[in-house]
């Protein structure tokens, strides 16, 4: 957050391997296990059982960005192209296993894997905190497409936000957009 605007900056930095992402998670309420990561500035945390992302707090401030009974599905979707037609589509697939790791105090590493018919599909997921500003960053990859050609990648895809007055969107595009009151678009 910075200070002067109170304005809430996102860093997101991918790896230039496969980026993906899947669309559901089964809605449940969500768990009263939560693992977080957090660096004094801000705190994020994941749904134990499952690897939704159900808090983002602003340590310095006190806001929480994220109402978590609205989350339902995981931080990330992707879109396949596996007909002969060219056709895109949101694969609704769910994991059956969610297994997590703190590699050290900011840096937590999610695994999403067993997608029943995609048995060998594995999804992994790196959040890592800075150590001064409330900046993350995210990387993600896949393994074991077996010839499913992805077409798009949403990650992190956050979900349940609160509203804020004087909202405005960062947009990832190439040099990058600004969208003030995005919730009316």
């Amino acid at each position: 957050m910075n200070k002067k605007t109170g304005k809430l900056f996102f860093l997101w930095n991918l790896h230039s391997t496969f980026y993906h992402s899947f669309y559901q998670c089964k809605a449940s309420l969500f768990s009263d296990k939560v693992v977080f990561i957090e660096n004094g500035k801000i705190k994020l945390g994941f749904e134990e059982k499952t690897g939704k992302l159900i808090l983002f707090n602003d340590i310095v401030s006190g806001y929480e960005f994220i109402n978590k009974n609205v989350v339902i599905g995981l931080p990330w979707e992707i879109c396949f192209n596996t007909d002969k037609t060219g056709l895109s589509y949101a694969d609704e697939i769910s994991p059956l296993k969610f297994s997590y790791s703190k590699l050290d105090a900011l840096t937590l590493s999610l695994c999403w894997e067993d997608f029943g018919e995609m048995d060998k599909l594995r999804v992994n997921a790196e959040v890592t905190l800075d150590k001064s500003k409330a900046f993350s960053y995210w990387n993600i990859s896949v393994e074991g497409l077996n010839g499913h050609e992805l077409t798009s990648v949403t990650f992190p895809k956050i979900a349940g936000l609160n509203e804020m007055e004087n909202e405005e969107l960062v947009i990832p595009t190439w040099m990058g957009s600004l969208f003030a009151e995005p919730r009316k678009h």
